[in-house]
């Protein structure tokens, strides 16, 4: 009697494990994809009065190549392409027991340049980021002002 309750109680084991590992296998694929899902950002400042305007990007593609290009209505005010982090890999060791962590990659940190306005004059216009890997685009509407 105790070996068909060891039988039946090892079945059930071994049957959550092989369902566990078959669940695990079907959604170990779609992980990736949801990662691979996010949608590039741009952050930084909305207005400045200087000449130059710092621009955080989120989402890329890591290690891709990211062009960014600031218009005021129909006319390119400036232009540049930057590269996009690759993922990377710390050991943090709080209260002394150390495990890796693993950052993404896919950001950046630039400044882009804008034209030199006349006192007080506002101007209006748009950052936009494209990942040149993807052709996904984020963009960023800003205003600056001339310094007096």
């Amino acid at each position: 009697m105790n070996f068909i309750h060891r039988c039946r109680t090892a079945s059930v084991i071994t049957g959550f494990l092989v369902c566990g590992l078959a669940l695990a296998v079907s959604l170990g694929p779609l992980a990736g994809v949801a990662s691979a899902a996010t949608s590039p950002a741009i952050t930084g400042p909305s207005g400045t009065l200087d000449t130059s305007l710092p621009v955080d990007g989120s989402g890329f593609t890591p290690g891709g190549q990211v062009s960014l290009e600031v218009d005021s209505g129909t006319a390119v005010i400036s232009s540049t392409n930057v590269v996009a982090s690759e993922p990377d890999s710390i050991e943090v060791c709080p209260h002394g027991v150390c495990h890796e962590v693993t950052i993404s990659g896919g950001q950046f940190q630039t400044t882009v340049a804008l034209s030199k306005l006349g006192c007080a004059v506002i101007a209006h216009g748009t950052v936009t980021a494209t990942d040149l890997s993807t052709g996904r685009v984020a963009s960023k509407a800003i205003v600056w002002q001339g310094a007096c």
